[in-house]
């Protein structure tokens, strides 16, 4: 009888406990995750303005539907970044050799812009500084977590042969 009543008592006041229990559970896994997405744009966001701002030159822009890739030249190579949109991944390096660099990445883009800071150009040439944008969409949240960074460009006499613009100002 005794230990009827112990085990009585301790499912009532388990019950509660348990269903705490769980629901900080849910609480805390919705948190780690938006924090793990938040942590994606802002390395992949920091390690575009970083190679772009230690390049040699743009060597190509491209869009599609489905990716968008820029592709620079650095003392170490020709380097690339391709955004697949539909597995909303960004892969990065050596170019025919990238790899992983982050997941959940909903959308990346590249804008090219002019001598006056503000209009876009579609020449490589004419580009002062690249716009880089990169975002992924929270799970609970309705507005996407976003990062822009701009990255100073200008040309120098000796350009590489690509006509690129060469990078060698900051971020901002």
């Amino acid at each position: 009888m005794e230990s009827l009543a112990t085990v009585a008592l301790s499912a009532v006041l388990m019950t509660p406990v348990i269903g705490l229990v769980g629901a900080a559970r849910c609480v805390w896994e919705g948190v780690d995750g938006d924090a793990s997405r938040q942590l994606a744009v802002d390395a992949t966001i920091r390690h575009l303005t970083q190679q772009l701002h230690d390049s040699l030159a743009l060597v190509s822009l491209a869009s599609t539907a489905n990716t968008t890739q820029l592709t620079i030249l650095t003392e170490q190579g020709t380097l690339r970044w391709i955004h697949n949109v539909r597995d909303q991944v960004v892969l990065f390096g050596v170019v025919g050799e990238e790899a992983l660099l982050a997941s959940t990445i909903s959308r990346c883009t590249f804008t090219l812009v002019g001598s006056d800071g503000l209009t876009p150009v579609a020449d490589l040439a004419l580009a002062e500084s690249v716009v880089c944008r990169v975002e992924c969409q929270m799970p609970n949240r309705a507005d996407p977590y976003a990062l822009t960074r701009r990255v100073w460009l200008r040309r120098l006499p000796q350009a590489p042969s690509t006509g690129a613009a060469i990078a060698t100002g900051g971020t901002t």
